[in-house]
C-alpha cells in the first residue's frame, strides 16, 4: 500500500473492493466473502454504498487498507500509512494493523514514529542512511 490511496472516485466502496479482488485474480465465487470481512476488519460497512469520491481521507484510506488485506496476503507492506491522517483516524489505523498481524507479517515505513510505537512491534530508525 502506497503513501496516496488509490481508488476509483466513482464507484461505490463494495464496487471497488469486487473489481480490486477480480483483478488480483480471486475465483468470482469467493469475492462477495473477501470483500464483506475486508469491510468488516477496516470498518467500512456503514459506507459500502457510498461513492469513493465522498469519503473522507480517513475513510479513504481505510478503503486502501480493505484492499490491501483482500486476500489475506502474508506480508504487507505500508508506506507512510498515518500521513495526512487526524489522531482519531490514525488510532483507527493502529486498531486496523495490529488485526493484520493475525494474518499478515507488516511492514510499515513513515515519519510518525510514536505512532508506530502503539503498535507494540520492532521498530527499526534508518537516519542519514544508517539504520539504528
Amino acid at each position: 500500500l502506497g503513501e496516496a490511496a488509490p481508488a476509483d472516485d466513482d464507484l461505490t466502496v463494495k464496487a471497488y473492493l469486487k473489481y480490486r479482488a477480480k483483478l488480483k485474480g480471486e475465483q468470482s465465487r469467493k469475492i462477495p466473502h473477501r470483500v464483506r470481512e475486508a469491510m468488516s476488519i477496516c470498518g467500512l460497512e456503514g459506507v459500502s454504498n457510498v461513492l469513493i469520491g465522498r469519503l473522507s481521507r480517513g475513510q479513504r484510506k481505510r478503503v486502501a487498507l480493505a484492499d490491501a488485506v483482500l486476500l489475506r496476503p502474508r506480508l504487507l507492506l505500508l508506506d507512510d500509512v498515518f500521513a495526512g491522517l487526524d489522531d482519531p483516524s490514525r488510532e483507527a489505523v493502529v486498531s486496523m494493523i495490529s488485526s493484520f498481524s493475525v494474518f499478515a507479517a507488516i511492514i510499515v515505513s513513515g515519519h510518525e514514529t510514536e505512532w508506530f510505537r502503539r503498535l507494540g512491534a520492532r521498530i527499526a530508525e534508518i537516519k542519514k542512511g544508517v539504520l539504528s
